[in-house]
């Protein structure tokens, strides 16, 4: 919160907990990306594997609740797994590894 203290001013229902469930379906898997499902529902069948590695990546990054999922987000992690020939678990390996892949 120190490094980003406008986090604070985030909405948690549309901010948080939907770049959260985004990052958990595109980038972690946890659904077929580009599923649409409610954030309220995504969060509730989240596995706790899921939960952990979103939580890493938001306490290593914590700027990344903050970027937009269509303007920022989704560009970025398309091209990564591009980059990564199509391996989603690559480029998610690649952002756990350096979150700021993605701002």
């Amino acid at each position: 919160v120190r490094k980003r203290p406008s986090l604070l001013g985030l909405n948690v229902r549309s901010n948080l907990r939907a770049t959260g469930a985004f990052l958990a379906v595109e980038l972690f898997g946890e659904a077929a990306p580009g599923t649409l499902v409610s954030h309220i529902t995504l969060n509730e069948r989240l596995s706790d594997a899921a939960r952990a590695r979103v939580g890493k990546l938001v306490a290593a990054y914590p700027t990344v609740l903050g970027l937009s999922r269509e303007k920022n987000l989704a560009p970025k992690l398309a091209a990564l797994v591009a980059a990564a020939g199509g391996d989603r678990e690559a480029a998610a390996r690649a952002v756990v590894a350096c979150p700021a892949l993605l701002g």
